[in-house]
């Protein structure tokens, strides 16, 4: 199965998996790319894993796997995951070598969409369309001239809908794949943002106005407040 490690805060880790709901779901699968990342808007992190065996002579072994496998998505019921179905003709039951996986609002429209790179064969792109209402923000971060300008190392919290929620920048992050760096936040039904904190890299503190949410904002370093994309408008 594929382990899931809660960090003990005290340099050790412990393995949930059974906790989380991941164990069972994930035995006859052999993971490489995955993420946490929030697919519904509603403020918690779901898990996405893409699958594949290494060797094709599995598929005449019998041994209850194969060469090409489906993707797996958890949702987040409030911090357990749960295993979406793979509902026929989606791109949840499509089965492919996958290795690589990045994911990002491809299109600007407030969804996080997947980008998985298969073996021996061409990348699939799969498009969210989960229709809800759940509103969302998501933000771009510039570091000033000291700092790094794409702000790799920044923490971002964000409290609305009642609870406090964490984004950082990195680089990469998963098997082969390095995934948008602009920072997603699920806001639920939340209409408004209470509070948006920026810790850059350099170790400035920033309290961060948003003119609204359901938007793309870019924050520059020492600026205190979020622009809208270009092309985009808060609303």
């Amino acid at each position: 199965y594929k382990p899931f490690y809660r960090n003990d805060g005290n340099t050790s880790f412990t393995d949930v998996s059974y906790q989380m709901g991941i164990a069972e779901e994930t035995i006859p699968f052999l993971g490489w790319g995955d993420g946490f990342f929030d697919y519904d808007n509603d403020g918690w992190l779901d898990l996405f894993e893409v699958n594949g065996h290494v060797y094709p002579q599995v598929d005449g072994q019998g041994w209850g796997t194969s060469w090409k496998q489906r993707p797996l998505l958890f949702h987040s019921n409030k911090g357990r995951l749960e295993l979406v179905p793979a509902v026929e003709g989606t791109g949840l039951a499509e089965v492919t070598a996958g290795r690589g996986m990045a994911f990002g609002v491809l299109f600007n429209d407030g969804k996080i969409d997947v980008v998985i790179n298969n073996l021996d064969g061409t990348p699939s792109l799969l498009r969210n369309v989960v229709a809800n209402g759940n509103h969302w923000i998501e933000l771009r971060l510039v570091g000033d001239a000291k700092g790094p300008k794409d702000a790799i190392g920044a923490t971002v919290y964000v409290t609305a809908n009642g609870f406090r929620q964490r984004g950082d920048v990195v680089s990469g992050g998963s098997y082969a794949s390095s995934s948008d760096p602009r920072l997603h936040f699920g806001l639920g039904a939340a209409s408004s943002v209470d509070a948006v904190e920026v810790h850059w890299p350099g170790g400035r503190v920033e309290q961060v106005k948003l003119p609204g949410i359901d938007g793309i904002y870019t924050v520059v370093e020492g600026s205190g407040v979020g622009r809208p994309l270009a092309g985009e408008k808060g609303k």
